[in-house]
């Protein structure tokens, strides 16, 4: 199982967060899209782009939930 360092998710996350920022993507669309895509949702309280701040190891653990899920 591979495994990534948190510093390394944080800087894709971050630079995939600014994307959907500058895009102007709002809360309810992304909802929508990823229901429409059947995603599966993590919500955190007090969310928002500075959850990959605030709350970095829970975010590791929902990106490496992701990549076991495919492995």
């Amino acid at each position: 199982m591979t495994r990534i360092r948190a510093h390394t998710v944080a800087a894709v996350v971050v630079a995939v967060s600014l994307v959907m920022i500058l895009a102007v993507i709002t809360p309810t669309s992304e909802t929508a899209m990823a229901e429409r895509a059947h995603s599966q949702i993590t919500r955190f309280d007090g969310g928002s782009h500075l959850t990959l701040i605030s709350h970095p190891d829970a975010v590791t653990a929902v990106i490496q939930k992701a990549i076991d899920s495919v492995q």
